[in-house]
This record gives structure tokens, sequence and C-alpha cells, in this order.
């Protein structure tokens, strides 16, 4: 199973975040949005993993301690993979969040969990393999309480991508 770890926002930040993926696609000739559903925040990505290993991943999340905090979003901005352009909702300065990231990422190592480590960049992808003219801009900045971290599974069904939660 695909799996990776995520913060995953209450419904009112969902709505927020669907309000600013209108604002995009209102900007945009085309682009692959995300699903509501599907709106998070990474921490961790692990790619294929087995039972043991996700077992190993869920006492990684439940030794990464942290106290509830509050993020801010405050922006969309976008980044060129491959040539196409990926649009994100991004945060303000958190040193809440990447304290939680840097001690997952401890925890994952300390248990022989391989995952993605390129460098952390908190956001949200809205879109993919996005055509437009547009340039990053400022939102008016809403909150998104932090209060749990979850192990989330990828996998396509009917043909949809969906990210189930694994952990509770």
């Amino acid at each position: 199973m695909r799996l990776f770890v995520a913060i995953n926002p209450p419904r009112p930040t969902v709505d927020g975040l669907v309000a600013v993926q209108d604002d995009l696609r209102a900007r945009v000739t085309r682009g692959s949005f995300s699903l509501p559903d599907n709106l998070h925040m990474t921490l961790a990505f692990l790619g294929e993993c087995d039972g043991a290993r996700a077992s190993a991943v869920l006492a990684a999340i439940k030794s990464a301690e942290f106290d509830r905090f509050t993020m801010v979003v405050d922006r969309v901005g976008c980044d060129r993979h491959h040539g196409r352009e990926l649009w994100w909702a991004g945060v303000a300065d958190c040193r809440e969040l990447m304290q939680l990231q840097r001690n997952l990422a401890g925890e994952l190592l300390a248990r022989d969990c391989d995952f993605d480590r390129k460098q952390f960049r908190p956001h949200i992808t809205l879109a993919r393999e996005v055509e437009t003219t547009a340039l990053p801009w400022v939102v008016d900045e809403f909150s998104w309480p932090v209060t749990r971290v979850d192990l989330m599974k990828s996998e396509r069904l009917g043909g949809r991508l969906t990210y189930t939660p694994i952990s509770v």
C-alpha cells in the first residue's frame, strides 16, 4: 500500500481551501485540481509499504508527540515540477509545525522507516499540471488548528484518487 503521513484539515479549513481553489480555477486555462476530501499537508511521504512498516510508522507518529497549535494559510504559490506547474496554498512561518515534522522524521529514522527526505516545504497542493499566466498572490488569512497527525493510504477507487486515514 502507498502511504504518507499528513495533517488533515477540519471541514471549515477545507471550505477555505476550496474557496482559494475556486479563485485559482478562475485564473487558469487548465489544471488538475485536488479533490476537497484529498486536501492535506504531507509531513512525510513513505511510498509503498507492507503491514509491518505501516505498524512502525504508526508507532513513530505516536512517539512524535506535540501540543496543539495553529497554522495560518496566507498565500497561493507555485512550483515547476518536470515542466509542469503545481499550485499550492502556503502557510505562515510556524515553529511548531517545523518542530513536529523534525520530530516525526527522527522517529521514522529511529524505526528504520524510509521516507522521502527532501527538504520539508509546508504547503497544501491545490492543483497540478496548471496552465496559467497568473502570479502567486496573498489570500485573506484563515487559521488551521492542528490537533492530530494521520497515516494515510493513497489508492485509486473507481478511477478516483482517494486518501484514507489508517490511523485514528
